[in-house]
């Protein structure tokens, strides 16, 4: 007997297909998937710290990582069931908001109050590639720039939220390419 009122997730034989590097667990090319410095772990459980082989808790651990962002498709199921999991296993634990969805708003918000409340920190991640085009002379991050002079880069923004969603604390990367 199977679990659950949607029996296509308990099919043997599709979840056999999508799992333990079954068709259709190739990395989708347009990632730009780097094996000197992307991590990759396959999963055949809901929670990735129950899969086996452990690979996910080995990989982590190897990496001496003490605090995991989470993102996902299934946030109230596979999404949830990994933060739980983790959070139990004394790691600090972000779920990135808008970057976790699944398939009913209700269930989203559910899973991302239990996950605040319960389990770890909801965060909104923002990024963008910025070019910018220098109209005058001027300095930007210490650096002289004349006018004419482009600068590409990159900027990645986690917010902290509280529990009516405001921003309660922040922190911005940016990576420059063209310096």
């Amino acid at each position: 007997m199977m679990g659950g009122s949607i029996p296509f997730f308990h099919d043997k034989d599709h979840t056999k297909s999508a799992m333990d590097l079954g068709k259709g667990t190739e990395i989708y090319a347009g990632m730009h998937f780097d094996p000197s410095r992307d991590h990759v772990v396959f999963k055949n459980s809901y929670s990735a710290f129950l899969s086996r082989p452990p690979a996910l808790r080995e990989k982590i651990d190897a990496l001496k990582r003490g605090q995991l962002i989470f993102a996902g498709i299934a946030a109230n199921v596979c999404v949830e069931s990994t933060v739980r999991d983790a959070m139990q296993l004394d790691y600090e634990v972000v779920v990135v908001s808008d970057g976790t969805t699944t398939i009913d708003d209700a269930m989203l918000e559910g899973t991302l109050k239990n996950t605040h409340l319960f389990f770890g920190d909801h965060m909104v991640y923002l990024q963008a590639k910025i070019r910018l085009d220098f109209l005058e002379d001027g300095t930007f991050y210490g650096k002289e720039y004349k006018k004419g002079d482009r600068l590409d880069f990159a900027c990645a923004d986690f917010y902290e939220l509280d529990e009516q969603g405001k921003i309660r604390s922040g922190c911005v990367y940016i990576k420059f390419f063209n310096v």
